[in-house]
């Protein structure tokens, strides 16, 4: 049995290798299944002309998407410049989404304190200039629902846009579809299992020795749902070094992000 690795960096990292190899992998591309799901993108660089991605989320209501602090907090190109949500299912870079919507203003959960494993409030919201036509939002966990599940070993849909894992072969493992490398950005979803919970946190378990899977590198923001639901449990903020093993999530349902969240949106 490998051992799990407790090193766990921001979902936002994106490491950049030179290539990237095939490999079979655990998640599968999401085509229409979760339209609710997207990302922010903008002109954050002066040198690379054209919208870039920034972080995924999960439209929340007609007008709010929900994705993590760490993406905008700290990040004075992306607080710069106009951001925009879409959710395109994948588009490539250079080039621009289709399916655009400006953002009006963005917040942060007061209680974020920066990056670090120990940040329990790594939530954000982007409200929108105008509500989302055609697009139903997800749900937000009511509290106690995660409590229930304690015990049953649940499963969970991670869905984003971010790297695939990593191929470990001969030489340093080699990051298997990185959007940054091969420029297509692809919204792919992967099955997790329930790990542990405490009052602000979910971890799920993402071994792919096991047929699970999770997200990973530059997936941060987007949703952790209860099984085959469109109800939000928690949010990407951190994982293992090497996505194969666990992750760490802030809740949706904890009293310091509802009280947050409670201020966009009727929560359950």
């Amino acid at each position: 049995m490998r051992a799990l690795k407790v090193l766990l960096i921001s979902a936002g990292v994106v490491l950049a290798f030179a290539s990237s190899a095939p490999a079979e992998t655990n998640s599968r591309p999401d085509g229409t299944d979760h339209p609710y799901v997207g990302m922010f993108v903008g002109d954050f660089s002066s040198t690379h002309p054209g919208l870039e991605a920034g972080c995924p989320g999960t439209l929340i209501s007609a007008a709010v998407f929900l994705t993590a602090a760490h993406c905008i907090d700290g990040r004075p190109e992306r607080q710069a410049v106009p951001l925009f949500v879409t959710f395109d299912s994948e588009w490539s870079y250079p080039g621009s989404p289709s399916d655009l919507h400006a953002v009006a203003t963005y917040d942060w959960n007061p209680l974020f304190d920066a990056p670090g494993f120990g940040t329990r409030h790594d939530n954000a919201v982007l409200t929108l200039e105008g509500p989302v036509s055609g697009i139903a939002p997800a749900g937000l966990a009511a509290p106690g629902v995660l409590e229930e599940l304690r015990a049953t070993g649940a499963l969970f849909d991670s869905v984003g846009y971010g790297m695939q894992g990593f191929d470990r072969g001969d030489g340093p493992p080699q990051p298997i579809g990185n959007p940054p490398v091969s420029g297509l950005w692809q919204r792919r979803a992967a099955t997790s299992r329930f790990a542990a919970l405490t009052p602000d946190t979910l971890h799920l378990l993402t071994e792919d020795a096991i047929d699970l899977g999770g997200n990973c590198y530059a997936d941060s923001g987007s949703p952790h749902l209860l099984g085959g639901t469109d109800v939000v449990a928690a949010t990407s903020s951190w994982i293992d070094s090497m996505c194969e093993a666990l992750s760490a999530s802030p809740r949706v349902d904890s009293a310091d992000a509802r009280a947050f969240l409670g201020g966009f949106v009727s929560l359950p």
